[in-house]
């Protein structure tokens, strides 16, 4: 389907919808997505043999609520062992790549499942991601730009592997007044475009938010989506009062760029990502409705409920062909992402 028919189709659907407990369009997208997701399990538990996809899988049948369905629940439980089979001497989750990553959502599904059995890879887990960000025990100082931040390589640190990392910490109970917090709000707020609180040269003041200090895949230091809902998200883990200046930037901004037809500043490209972060992250702060930069209200559940139907495939499954670089043509990927913003728009506030 191209934009323009999937734009046509979003507004009239969104006339129509109505996102609540129990919309049956939604629910019925839901069913279809996890009995796609469910086909394409393959017979040792894991989706196309690797740890990430896996337990992203794993979380969209898992979270905000477990899918009831019989072979939802067959499949979580056989995604649940197959990630246990990758569980590290060293507490990490993983095969050999994106160790930071695989370990983070892996983690995730441990808590998401409710199971004490996962107790103490839960704890292990935990301690390994900590042991993962660039602080002082690893070389850092707090003037580095890199300064708490999830390393994904020996000098490497991003918001997106600091966002999922927090997810982790915060979901499997790290102690509030645990120093790694501190340290991570540093590195985020270094990836946010305000110079009240960012001290890199390069900050600008549009409130947004970039993939690492002085990067950005919009070009050059340009704010987008996804790292702007990576960013607000992080700020809730880390405790940050609503009221907090940084806090409220990143929600104008939000606010004045929303869409449910693309990743602001980056088009199509992590489209189902940025559906899945800007979905759980807005729950997560208790906004419904958003006041875009035309002053008129607009409820990010209808709107992102509406676009995510009209880009169903008949067989449940969700893709996105136009971005080969962060893996959406992979139907694993997009339809776990997809399904879980269903979820999370139907889902109350905490």
């Amino acid at each position: 389907m191209t934009r323009a028919a999937v734009a046509l189709v979003c507004a009239a659907v969104v006339g129509a919808l109505g996102v609540g407990e129990g919309a049956e369009p939604v629910d019925g997208a839901i069913a279809r997505g996890v009995s796609s997701l469910a086909g394409r399990q393959q017979a040792d538990g894991s989706w196309e043999a690797h740890v990430g996809l896996t337990a992203v899988a794993v979380l969209a049948l898992l979270q905000p609520s477990a899918d009831p369905s019989p072979e939802g629940r067959a499949a979580t439980a056989r995604g649940l062992a197959y990630l246990e089979r990758w569980v590290r001497p060293d507490g990490g989750i993983y095969q050999e790549d994106i160790r930071h990553y695989t370990t983070a959502v892996a983690l995730l599904a441990f808590v998401a499942s409710g199971d004490p059995r996962y107790r103490d890879r839960i704890r292990a887990a935990q301690a390994y991601l900590v042991r993962l960000q660039a602080s002082e025990a690893n070389g850092f100082a707090p003037s580095d730009p890199l300064f708490g931040g999830t390393l994904v390589d020996r000098n490497k640190a991003n918001l997106d592997a600091t966002f999922f990392a927090m997810r982790a910490l915060a979901e499997s109970g790290l102690g509030a007044g645990h120093p790694y917090w501190a340290r991570a709000v540093r590195f985020v707020s270094r990836c946010q475009n305000l110079r009240t609180s960012n001290d890199q040269p390069w900050a600008a003041e549009d409130g947004g938010f970039v993939f690492a200090p002085g990067f950005s895949f919009a070009g050059g230091t340009t704010s987008y989506g996804t790292m702007t809902y990576a960013g607000l998200s992080a700020y809730r883990d880390a405790a940050l009062p609503r009221d907090d200046p940084r806090v409220q930037a990143a929600l104008a901004w939000i606010s004045e760029r929303f869409t449910a037809e693309e990743n602001p500043g980056l088009g199509q490209q992590t489209l189902f990502h940025s559906f899945f972060y800007m979905s759980h992250t807005l729950r997560r702060w208790s906004v419904d409705t958003l006041t875009d930069a035309s002053g008129r209200a607009r409820s990010w559940r209808r709107e992102l409920a509406a676009g995510l139907l009209a880009r169903q495939q008949a067989d449940g499954a969700w893709t996105n062909t136009e971005d080969p670089r962060w893996l959406e043509s992979r139907p694993v990927l997009a339809t776990s992402f997809a399904v879980r913003a269903l979820k999370e728009s139907l889902a109350r506030t905490p």
